[in-house]
């Protein structure tokens, strides 16, 4: 297993196969496949850049021969970028734009029950996933701290899952100041 994270405990909070920095985003496409759960630790959880990873993965699902959806994308952040997304993939691809949206499926959660309902509902499915912001929903502290901790467990068991099928690539944002729990 290998972690590039800026900070080594936050790989140790979250359970995964693979973390990287922001920086090195666009060197990760190669190394995702199924099996692999990515965890992409940037400010604003990726933004630009994770749009354009999006793009390349939408455009790799294309030549592989997905028949469904390019990707799933579960914005847990209110952060996904349809016009960034659309610019990159107009970029990328010589096929008609509406095409290749009409194969990204996306969703939102505004709260972290909806993250793990979100999860729990999205069937293993030979797309990539993409899941944007993760943890954000689970800062607010209205939900008791323990609360949060059975929610996030189930939503990385789920994670876990998704990947068996395809490749699951996870976007988080750094610890906010202030909140060391």
């Amino acid at each position: 297993e290998t972690c590039l994270s800026p900070e080594p405990s936050s790989a140790q909070r979250i359970e995964s196969s693979f973390c990287l920095r922001y920086s090195g985003c666009m060197d990760l496409l190669p190394d995702l496949s199924t099996g692999r759960l990515a965890v992409l630790v940037a400010p604003r959880a990726g933004g630009e850049a994770l749009m354009n990873l999006a793009a390349r993965l939408v455009h790799r699902s294309r030549r592989s021969g997905a028949r469904d959806a390019a990707l799933q994308v579960l914005d847990a952040g209110n952060r996904f970028e349809a016009y960034r997304l659309a610019r990159a993939l107009r970029r990328l691809m010589h096929e008609s734009l509406d095409a290749a949206l009409e194969r990204v499926r996306m969703a939102r959660a505004f709260t972290c029950y909806q993250v793990l309902t979100l999860l729990d509902e999205t069937p293993g499915d030979p797309a990539p996933t993409l899941v944007i912001d993760l943890l954000d929903t689970f800062y607010d502290e209205s939900v008791p701290q323990g609360e949060r901790g059975r929610l996030l467990q189930g939503c990385l068991i789920n994670l876990r899952r998704l990947s068996h099928f395809a490749p699951v690539l996870v976007s988080v944002c750094p610890l906010p100041p202030g909140l060391a729990e």
